[in-house]
């Protein structure tokens, strides 16, 4: 009796010490919680919910998805407390498929003690790409939370971000896009992100990975390298720039001064359980990089954090993400003058670029003169999103979110083109999670702008008529530089392919028109499956022939009239107004309009004839705009015949008709 008193009192003892390991669980969890170390917390209160006699857990790595132990032990006191601050944990370290199943565990419970873990479910849901069941929890949590507060406000533009993401899923163009994973071991093990080109064939990057690739230690330091690519652009070297460095210290995005001699880069650390960034600077000396130096107070303002710097182009302007006081809310961006390498006063770049939230993250691209920065603070995918405004240090247009696939569900930061003026995304390294359970990854982007045919023809003014042969030069409306030549085909058309659209200039040329410029209003910003533009017509005007020397006669064809009448007939009219348009081209110019007969009845009434059809055809000038000073007429009868009327005695009905005639003999010129 007394041998089973004693094993029952020895298993309530080990119960009592195992229960009491238990508690130590929560209470490690709760600590390391509060200092946010959310991978040794989570890894406690899994300890601590799979109750007494589990396993010991193998150590928890926060770079590795671990099988979750969601046992639930009886003796915790308030279950959905721990389960919430599970699913915080998970949240914070990037593991959306396995906090959005513990917050919907609190949801479930009705519990009134967390408001929030609709509001965080939502957004778990959204990275998992579930975005019905997301906008459902949103609506959700707008329903119960009635706070008017950061939470609500964030709700309803999660609801807007959610309408975005689906419309940008199915937005045209997306195969123009090509975005994979960087190669040549720039993604190992822990995070790579924040990529600088220092050169052509040079990239620097923050990466976690360890000193040794082949150490299966987890250091998970944030340290500079750089990767050297090879003439063949096939391969690189990878190595950590050998940047002094403390032992707790960890370093980041770099930002280069044109001459690569000087240095700016985040350093952070962790201070109890806040993270506290400045901006450092270093020199090249000897082809080492000196002892980092902090820069002064008007970067690194006190009581905030400062970080992320970029250098400007033209080593002008320093550009950093600031927490610190006289901003807009959270994060914002801010930006210095540069002068002998040294940033001075500061300047918040304020509305429209930042926010009451974060904007984190800033690029200039000199070429388009655009600020590329990440912000959480617009109607965006979710998370951090990428996106540009057009300006200068002094004035900025309203960001516009660049999109999917640029951005995407999860957070998008750090961006580095080398893309055109007119399109900046045709060569672009970036960080993004989106690939990742826990992690910033490199990845290389390239968006290919299709080409367009513009169509056109070219036709004659005065009948609209299609003119073949026109050699068009076609140049660049805004430069005036040349793009190509062309030349009308038989249907009078031609067609350009242009890789960008833009405004054309285009100058038609011919012998006998005269030179003609259009301007062809092409849309810079086209549709992106709008693969054909039609430029329509346009006309050129036909030049008359040139005026002949002083004394010469030309017969004036098609010249007919009524029969023993001096009346044109309608027929005359195209020729003569051809005439009309040489002779008001050249206002010094004067004719003598002549008119002959063949030998069919007497001289004097072949005389009297002539000189009425000469006036008649005289008048008729006139009346197309010609000066009367220009033109005399004169009639010749038959007196002038150009073959004989008559041959051996015989009538010659050919002889007669070329005699029927009407000619102009240039008097003055």
């Amino acid at each position: 009796m007394k041998r089973i008193i004693l094993v029952f009192g020895s298993m309530a003892c080990l119960f009592s010490a195992t229960a009491q390991f238990v508690v130590d669980y929560l209470n490690g969890a709760n600590d390391y919680y509060r200092k946010g170390d959310y991978a040794s917390a989570v890894e406690y209160y899994e300890k601590y919910l799979a109750g007494p006699g589990a396993k010991q857990m193998e150590e928890y790595n926060p770079y590795a998805p671990q099988k979750s132990k969601s046992k639930t032990s009886k003796n915790a006191f308030d279950p959905m407390e721990v389960k919430f601050r599970m699913a915080e944990c998970y949240r914070h370290l990037n593991y959306p498929s396995k906090a959005a199943p513990i917050y919907k565990e609190v949801i479930d419970s009705k519990s009134k003690s967390q408001p929030l873990a609709a509001y965080y479910y939502g957004q778990q849901l959204r990275a998992l790409g579930k975005y019905e069941d997301a906008a459902k929890a949103f609506q959700g949590f707008l329903f119960d939370y009635q706070v008017d507060d950061t939470y609500r406000k964030s709700a309803h533009r999660e609801v807007k971000n959610l309408a975005f993401v689906q419309s940008e899923m199915k937005k045209k163009g997306l195969q123009y896009y090509t975005l994979k994973k960087s190669r040549y071991r720039l993604n190992m093990q822990g995070a790579s992100y924040a990529p600088v080109w220092i050169d052509n064939n040079t990239l620097f990057f923050t990466s976690t990975r360890s000193l040794d690739p082949d150490a299966k230690g987890k250091q998970y330091v944030n340290r500079v390298f750089q990767a050297v690519y090879q003439r063949d652009k096939d391969t690189a070297i990878v190595r950590p720039v050998y940047l002094p460095q403390a032992g707790e210290m960890h370093q980041a995005a770099v930002a280069m001064m044109p001459d690569g001699k000087t240095m700016f880069f985040t350093g952070w650390s962790l201070k109890g359980d806040k993270k506290a960034t400045v901006i450092y600077t270093a020199k090249k000396d000897g082809g080492e990089w000196t002892q980092p130096v902090l820069l002064g107070e008007s970067i690194n303002a006190a009581g905030s954090n400062n970080q992320q710097p970029h250098v400007s182009a033209d080593g002008k302007h320093l550009y950093f993400s600031s927490n610190r006081v006289g901003g807009k809310g959270g994060y914002d961006i801010w930006v210095a003058a540069i002068e002998n390498g040294v940033p001075g006063a500061v300047k918040n770049l304020g509305a429209p670029v930042n926010t009451a939230d974060d904007e984190q993250a800033p690029f200039y691209h000199a070429a388009s003169g655009s600020l590329i920065f990440s912000s959480n603070g617009f109607v965006g995918m979710g998370g951090f999103d990428f996106f540009q405004s057009k300006g200068t240090v002094d004035k900025w247009s309203e960001p516009i979110n660049l999109g999917y696939p640029v951005n995407s569900i999860k957070d998008d930061i750090y961006m580095y083109t080398r893309g055109t003026a007119k399109n900046i995304l045709s060569d672009v390294i970036l960080s993004s999670d989106r690939d990742a359970a826990c992690c910033l990854e490199l990845f290389d982007l390239q968006r290919r702008i299709p080409a367009r045919t513009i169509k056109g023809t070219v036709v004659s003014c005065s009948d609209r008529r299609p003119v073949p042969g026109v050699q068009v030069e076609v140049l660049d409306a805004a430069t005036g530089s040349a793009i190509t030549q062309k030349q009308t085909d038989a249907a009078g058309e031609y067609q350009v392919v242009l890789q960008d659209p833009r405004p054309l200039k285009l100058i038609a040329k011919r012998g006998g028109y005269a030179d003609t410029v259009s301007i062809i209003p092409v849309p810079e910003e086209m549709d992106i499956d709008q693969l054909e533009f039609a430029a329509g017509a346009f006309c050129i005007r036909q030049l008359p022939p040139p005026i002949p020397p002083v004394g010469t006669i030309v017969e004036i064809p098609n010249i007919l009239y009524d029969f023993n009448k001096a009346s044109l007939q309608s027929v005359s009219f195209h020729v003569l107004d051809s005439l009309a348009s040489l002779l008001t081209a050249n206002p010094n110019t004067v004719i003598e309009i002549r008119s002959h007969t063949d030998n069919i009845g007497s001289d004097a009434y072949n005389l009297d004839l002539s000189n009425r059809r000469a006036k008649s055809v005289v008048d008729y000038l006139i009346t197309r705009g010609v000066n009367a000073a220009q033109l005399k007429s004169k009639g010749y009868g038959e007196t002038l015949p150009l073959e004989p009327n008559k041959i051996k005695g015989k009538d010659n009905p050919a002889g007669r008709a070329k005699n029927r005639r009407t000619e102009f003999k240039v008097l003055k010129n």
